[in-house]
């Protein structure tokens, strides 16, 4: 389960925004296409981080983002690639542009 890794990363980094451990909600963003699952990203979290640190109130705020996908060729952005290539120029050299991130977005 990578996702306890990345959960340690994201709270330090909450812990670094903030400047101190008096943590109530921490909004993180999921890209879709990061590999991490929302529901171990929660459980680490509270099951294993919060509990460590007496901060079983703080919350969590998972937004979700989508992928954006980018053509190599002509440079064409997209939501979706039906049949894996560039709806504009038709190449099949596609790149992951974005929602392939998870990172801390807000901390109060």
């Amino acid at each position: 389960m990578h996702e306890l890794g990345e959960a340690r990363k994201l709270f330090n980094d909450a812990i670094e925004m903030k400047g101190d451990r008096n943590l109530k909600r921490i909004v993180i963003v999921l890209g879709e296409a990061s590999g991490i699952k929302e529901s171990f990203l929660r459980h680490s979290f509270e099951e294993h981080i919060f509990p460590d640190y007496n901060l079983t109130g703080t919350m969590i705020d998972v937004r979700i983002e989508k992928p954006k996908l980018r053509c190599d060729d002509c440079g064409y952005e997209m939501d979706d690639v039906t049949g894996m290539t560039c709806e504009k120029c038709g190449s099949f050299n596609i790149s992951i542009a974005g929602g392939d991130r998870v990172y801390v977005a807000e901390v109060e």
